[in-house]
């Protein structure tokens, strides 16, 4: 995948004739064909090798590409927001690896996705070591910058741009919403600041009071609610309820958990808290066969 990742850097922004982010959301346009190559190489990846973690080395190492190359420039005269093609290309990039993993039944690379540990190159202060929600990265010049210009007043350009991509393509936009919030669980159930959550930016398309997702209404069977509990990084029904708690608490009932939402919504609709609870009520044990480590980002 080294070539993948030339033809990605070869977008990089090297100057602007107007506005930073008309020339990112240009850049953005420009690389749908290279999520496409993406896409179509993870789902033939997932499909043909097996569940080991090493499995997915080659992928592990084009994701830690792609975060370096959304850092900061030394002695570039662009702002950090010339960059946000590479922070949405990321992000988009990961949604698509949880979908097609989840699909596919590929836990266990998709725990090590929650695990692992990537270096991060940070130009100068010596390498570092982040997490999954280090794709999170914020894209002001489109979320901001160019939702001002244009007075688009979209509560995200991210989650537009994301969804008009995906036409008819696997993952659909909804494996890709469920993935976002999968991402945002993992990381509020462990990661104690605030900041470190992942922003489940593409669920402005979901409805607050609508039924759980699909990988949710089904996952917390009596017979298979070890597989989620593995992914979330739980060993029991109990302990999930008490971090979704001590999350909601941090968060004062979800506020701003989307873009544009400063009441809060109803996550635990959305991720079946309440077939959890009626677990745990009737004494039932949910049989979890490894559980991820629970790291800093």
């Amino acid at each position: 995948m080294t070539a993948f990742l030339e033809e990605v850097a070869k977008t990089k922004l090297v100057a602007t004739d107007g506005s930073v982010d008309e020339a990112v959301y240009q850049q953005i346009l420009g690389m749908r064909e290279l999520r496409d190559i993406f896409v179509d190489y993870l789902g033939t990846k997932l499909t043909y090798s097996s569940d080991a973690a090493s499995e997915g080395d080659g992928l592990f190492s084009l994701l830690e590409g792609l975060l370096n190359l959304f850092q900061p420039i030394n002695g570039s005269q662009l702002p950090s927001e010339s960059q946000d093609g590479f922070r949405f290309l990321a992000r988009e990039l990961i949604l698509c690896f949880v979908a097609c993993a989840l699909r596919l039944s590929r836990d266990g690379i998709l725990c090590r996705l929650f695990d692992e540990q990537f270096v991060l190159d940070s130009r100068g202060d010596g390498p570092k070591l982040r997490m999954f929600v280090a794709f999170d990265g914020e894209r002001r010049s489109i979320d901001v910058a160019r939702n001002a210009r244009l007075k688009l007043n979209r509560s995200s350009l991210t989650a537009d741009l994301i969804k008009e991509r995906v036409a008819q393509r696997t993952p659909s936009f909804n494996d890709l919403m469920e993935a976002d919030l999968l991402l945002s669980l993992r990381s509020g159930l462990h990661f104690s600041n605030y900041r470190s959550v992942w922003r489940p930016v593409t669920l402005v398309f979901a409805e607050s009071d609508s039924a759980p997702f699909r990988l949710f209404l089904k996952g917390w069977g009596p017979r298979v609610a070890g597989r989620l509990l593995n992914i979330l990084g739980c060993a029991s029904p109990e302990e999930f309820l008490s971090l979704f708690e001590e999350w909601r608490n941090r968060s004062n009932g979800f506020q701003h958990f989307v873009p544009g939402d400063g009441w809060g919504v109803d996550v635990g609709r959305w991720v079946a808290v309440g077939q959890v609870q009626a677990l745990v009520g009737r004494g039932i044990k949910a049989a979890v066969t490894q559980t991820g480590a629970t790291g800093q980002p």
